[in-house]
């Protein structure tokens, strides 16, 4: 399955592949540092916008998927402040969820 990791980044989702392109590890187990991701494994960090590799070993960047308008109008309505995190989902339930499956 294609993993897709959303993180609410200071009220703002970004979604991008799961999967460290480096080597086969879910970035879910990574951390956040500012707006980038990092990679447990092999610490691999990458830019949120737009997935580009940070520091290495990677080298290629991440797949970035859309938001939908949906999810964005969902996160902004609520009344409950949200700190930022991440979560993960197979990229089959993104259509009902919060990003689009369309590579931007």
């Amino acid at each position: 399955d294609d993993l897709v990791l959303v993180v609410n980044l200071n009220g703002e989702l970004h979604a991008t592949q799961g999967i460290c392109s480096h080597e086969y590890f879910e970035l879910d187990k990574g951390f956040l540092t500012g707006d980038s991701i990092t990679c447990a494994l092999h610490l691999s960090r990458f830019r949120l916008e737009d997935g580009e590799p940070l520091d290495p070993p990677a080298e290629l960047p991440l797949a970035v998927y859309p938001v939908s308008d949906e999810a964005r109008r969902t996160q902004r309505g609520s009344s409950t402040p949200r700190p930022s995190c991440s979560a993960r989902f197979n990229i089959a339930e993104a259509n009902t969820t919060s990003a689009s499956p369309t590579p931007r």
